[in-house]
């Protein structure tokens, strides 16, 4: 299982606003239950954002749509697709 970012505090405006996002990547290897965290992901990475949409498409590949960044005066809604390839 692949996770990218997530709101880590809400926002007073619910939906409206933007709460704080992170921009960790953690990997939980599902037959063990080892929670993997890598930080290193290079140079080019999404922002932090929360409400994501995540897909795996293959064992190694994952898709990541969209998102909300920003903070409660300049929510940001994303409209980008990453692709993640864990080699």
């Amino acid at each position: 299982m692949v996770i990218f970012g997530g709101e880590v505090s809400t926002s007073d405006k619910g939906h409206e606003g933007a709460g704080d996002f992170a921009d960790d990547l953690v990997i939980i290897d599902t037959d063990t239950g080892i929670v993997l965290t890598n930080k290193n992901v290079g140079d080019c990475k999404p922002a932090c954002r929360g409400w994501t949409s995540m897909t795996m498409i293959s064992a190694n590949k994952a898709i990541l749509f969209g998102g909300l960044s920003g903070n409660d005066d300049n929510p940001t809604r994303h409209n980008d697709t990453w692709l993640l390839e864990i080699v």
